[in-house]
């Protein structure tokens, strides 16, 4: 009986310090915006609902939850988090010193030995073409080609311009040839400064009969850029549009892109 008292005695002995320790069911400290509680079937603090709480005894193999009751990993927050310094993942740092630009990645920069922004080195691809007839006798004028504009904004500060464009000497329908040695010159401004930025030209076609009169030879070429590189803002929308400006040597007719036609074509691509 002796014992058995004892053993009663202690087992409350026990439950009492850990109540003191870890439970302190009348603990409570009066805020200005309320009153932080312990609440013991939950395992945690609460003020006014929830901001801090314990759970998954015994100690120290608690989770921690900051605006959540049951946290599952050792610190689980629901809301924003706000740092002042680096964040470390193992032995590594994310260090954010200011605002990086729209569009920054974080990246590893070995000789600074932490995550930090850096431009993203992702490739971004906008491609045009033309999709309808484009016949003009207009010669000699810069011509907005229908649909070939492209508006982007940048990640790099450089991207890359690629276009291709085959017509040929036509009638006005653009679908049968005609007398003519005519060509054009290709170029790309940016549409909000009214810029060329790159431009390239072609005699396209010839169509004549020979020294007899009897033969006749029709020719078609193309006009191309490849790769121009052209400095841009990051973060800053930019229209880039791609013109024609038709010439004639001489003519009886039209110059004409016909994509229904084989070999006839314009495309437009920029590389960010």
């Amino acid at each position: 009986m002796k014992e058995k008292i004892i053993k009663v005695l202690l087992v409350g002995a026990i439950i009492g310090g850990y109540k003191v320790l870890y439970a302190p069911d009348e603990m409570s400290k009066e805020k200005e915006k309320g009153e932080i509680k312990w609440v013991e079937p939950t395992r945690g603090w609460d003020e006014n609902g929830t901001y801090l709480w314990t759970a998954v005894s015994p100690l120290p193999n608690y989770n921690v939850g900051i605006g959540t009751s049951t946290p599952s990993y050792k610190l689980d927050v629901v809301g924003n988090v706000r740092f002042q310094g680096s964040v470390y993942i193992n032995s590594w740092p994310i260090r954010v010193t200011s605002q990086p630009p729209d569009g920054y990645v974080l990246k590893w920069v070995q000789s600074q030995g932490a995550f930090i922004p850096q431009p993203d080195a992702r490739v971004n691809i906008y491609t045009v073409k033309l999709t309808q007839l484009f016949v003009t006798n207009a010669w000699s004028y810069w011509l907005d080609i229908p649909g070939m504009s492209i508006t982007f904004t940048p990640r790099n500060n450089v991207v890359y311009i690629f276009a291709s464009a085959a017509g040929r000497s036509t009638d006005g329908s653009g679908n049968y040839a005609e007398f003519g040695q005519i060509g054009f010159i290709l170029r790309v401004i940016n549409a909000n400064t009214g810029e060329e930025i790159a431009s390239t030209q072609q005699v396209v076609t010839d169509f004549d009969e020979d020294y007899w009169g009897d033969w006749y030879l029709v020719t078609g070429g193309c006009a191309s850029l490849n790769g121009v590189a052209v400095s841009v803002t990051p973060g800053q929308q930019v229209t880039f549009k791609l013109q024609l400006m038709p010439f004639a040597l001489w003519s009886w007719g039209y110059f004409a892109i016909n994509p229904t036609v084989s070999g006839d074509h314009c495309v437009f691509t920029i590389m960010d």
